[in-house]
């Protein structure tokens, strides 16, 4: 993500969604200490841009997290050098991520707007079972097809205290590649076809242990491309979400098994992984 000096607003659009904003990068003092990243902003009404006290705003693989005041400002120190997903939640709202680049002793700033949920009636009470997210209804559809690999919510659940590449390592298909401490990418094994894709690999990924051989899978984040596979960028590191923050994974080995609606890369040889939050 390019620093582009001025700083916009993330906002969601349905049940949760994943926008990138350019953030304003301001260097660092004081508190934030030497390689270490501050992260500062407000959490608003996208309705009426009235502050939400209350929200919180947490970067869960590292168990870091800051709660909005009254005027809805926040502040969150001593986030590590890196690329981290930061998600916002606040009852009555509906959550949303975005991934944040975080460079040594920078400060970032950022506003999140949230969309408040819709309020059932008070009415007749009514038994059925629960309801499939909306966020996850067309997923349901396309694993009924069959046409890719699925992890559902309940096997999620089952493993939420794993790596979330070791459950994605149990489908058939992917190859998960591990870099040094807890990195870890979704490559394919593939023909020769991928060699377009090949020695893109940008040399910080190398320099974390990643095989500049392989050919790695496109990312999806909540519908948003968060890897595509361009000359430079940087692959996107599973690990980083946490996996009880996951509510459901899809993975499609090559672009025959895409379906229209994501295939937005033409004749991908390397497949794609598609990550649904919570």
């Amino acid at each position: 993500m390019a620093d582009t000096g001025f700083m916009r607003r993330v906002t969601f659009a349905g049940a949760a969604a994943l926008l990138f904003a350019a953030p304003a990068f301001v260097r660092a003092q004081g508190a934030a200490g030497p390689a270490r990243s501050l992260l500062r902003g407000a959490v608003i009404d996208d309705a009426d841009e009235r502050p939400i006290p209350g929200a919180i705003v947490a970067i869960e693989i590292l168990r870091l997290q800051a709660t909005t005041d009254s005027a809805g400002a926040f502040r969150m120190p001593l986030v590590p050098p890196g690329r981290h997903v930061v998600t916002v939640k606040r009852l009555g709202f509906s959550p949303i991520s975005a991934v944040l680049n975080f460079g040594p002793a920078d400060t970032l700033e950022y506003d999140f707007a949230l969309i408040r949920q819709a309020t059932n009636l008070p009415g007749v009470a009514v038994t059925t079972t629960a309801a499939v997210p909306p966020k996850l209804v067309e997923f349901e559809e396309r694993r009924l097809a069959g046409f890719g690999r699925f992890i559902t919510p309940d096997v999620l659940v089952k493993n939420e205290n794993r790596r979330l590449s070791e459950v994605i390592a149990q489908l058939p298909g992917p190859r998960i590649m591990r870099g040094w401490g807890n990195y870890g990418w979704v490559a394919s094994s593939v023909g020769s076809g991928a060699l377009e894709r090949r020695n893109q690999v940008s040399q910080a990924d190398i320099a974390r242990g990643a095989d500049p051989k392989q050919c790695y899978a496109n990312v999806m984040l909540d519908g948003n491309m968060v890897y595509a596979g361009r000359p430079g960028e940087l692959l996107f590191d599973v690990n980083s979400l946490g996996t009880n923050a996951v509510a459901a994974i899809e993975y499609y080995r090559n672009a025959a098994t895409i379906p229209s609606k994501f295939n937005m890369m033409g004749n991908d040889t390397c497949g794609l992984l598609v990550i649904w939050t919570k």
